[in-house]
């Protein structure tokens, strides 16, 4: 075999090697939006629902479609930047809130977050693949975790309003 026939041959075997799933350096980070019966909860906030849908899907602004898939996602009803609760975890996208209802005050937030560990990209034969993001910290610098939540997953900050 002379020279380039072996070069793409290694091409075509890189190529197709099966790998985890990447950020597309051209995608923002997917994005979580929550559902109600009525639609989604609105920028400006919206009173507590008795039922909440948790959806991920990519950006608008990304060019090429992608579908999520999450393990858990973590809710903590939060009063004047402290829990009102204990975090509550959720495997599920179709989330009861009645618990939270009990405790809730209009001006509350509800924080949703789901780590970019739980993350996963769904290939179009329903494969998942775990999502991580180019770029990584790098081990051994310090003990301290100083990343912030923003670098460890997506979120929505939901504020609870009156009926």
């Amino acid at each position: 075999m002379h020279l380039p026939s072996l070069k793409r041959l290694l091409l075509a075997v890189a190529l197709a090697a099966p790998s985890a799933a990447c950020a597309q350096p051209d995608c923002p980070k997917p994005v979580l939006r929550v559902l109600l019966d009525q639609g989604e909860v609105p920028a400006a906030g919206s009173a507590l629902a008795l039922r909440a849908t948790l959806q991920v899907q990519a950006d608008p602004a990304c060019p090429t479609p992608a579908r999520y898939a999450f393990g858990s996602a973590e809710l903590t009803l939060v009063r004047r930047g402290r829990p009102v609760l204990p975090t509550r975890r959720t495997t599920q996208p179709q989330v009861d809130l009645r618990a939270l209802a009990k405790a809730c005050q209009p001006g509350d937030h509800l924080y949703i977050f789901i780590p970019y560990a739980s993350l996963a990209v769904v290939a179009a034969d329903g494969q998942q693949r775990p999502y991580r993001q180019l770029r990584r910290p790098q081990p051994g610098r310090s003990s301290i975790d100083l990343s912030t939540e923003e670098s460890k997953g997506i979120s929505f900050n939901w504020l609870l309003t009156k009926e």
